[in-house]
């Protein structure tokens, strides 16, 4: 009986555990990598390329102003943009 077992073990194929072992092989060494590169830093002058080089991507800031009077109404709610009288 023990000599069948022996046979059964033997024939068996043993690719199950070596996937395992391959796969957390791989994890140990990914989760290794993607630590050393969080605790990679940029240099200072790295960095304020990289920020120039942003900031000279956005267009420039346009203001508009409006004059002229208020015309004033009970009507209007103060937080609501006035609207100027032509003349």
């Amino acid at each position: 009986m023990f000599e069948r077992e022996i046979e059964m073990e033997n024939s068996e194929c043993s690719v199950v555990p070596l996937l395992l072992i391959v796969a957390m092989i791989l994890v140990f060494v990914g989760v290794g990598y993607y630590i050393w590169q969080n605790k990679q830093v940029l240099s200072t002058p790295d960095a304020a390329a990289v920020v120039t080089a942003s900031l000279e991507a956005q267009a420039p800031a346009v203001v508009h102003f409006h004059t002229g009077f208020l015309k004033a109404s009970v009507e209007e709610r103060p937080e609501a943009p006035h609207e100027s009288i032509a003349g």
